[in-house]
């Protein structure tokens, strides 16, 4: 019974790894959709709408993204 108490109240967790350029994109417009489809991920598995938070953003800059390199001149 333990177990099945347990698994009722288990926090619902992800991840969202995504690739932008930032020509294309704005980098607010970014990490809003990259946000919004980590909300929308955890929703999906059973995630309370109002429990919902965002506990970590990392940007790595790539060198072989054009718009991620920085400018020369």
């Amino acid at each position: 019974m333990a177990n099945a108490i347990g698994a009722a109240i288990a926090q619902v967790g992800g991840e969202v790894d995504r690739v932008f350029s930032l020509d294309a994109v704005p980098r607010d417009k970014a990490l809003e959709q990259a946000r919004g489809e980590a909300s929308e991920r955890v929703l999906r598995e059973g995630a309370v709408p109002d429990s919902v938070e965002i506990v970590e953003v990392e940007e790595i800059r790539s060198p072989i993204c054009p718009a991620m390199r920085p400018a020369s001149g």
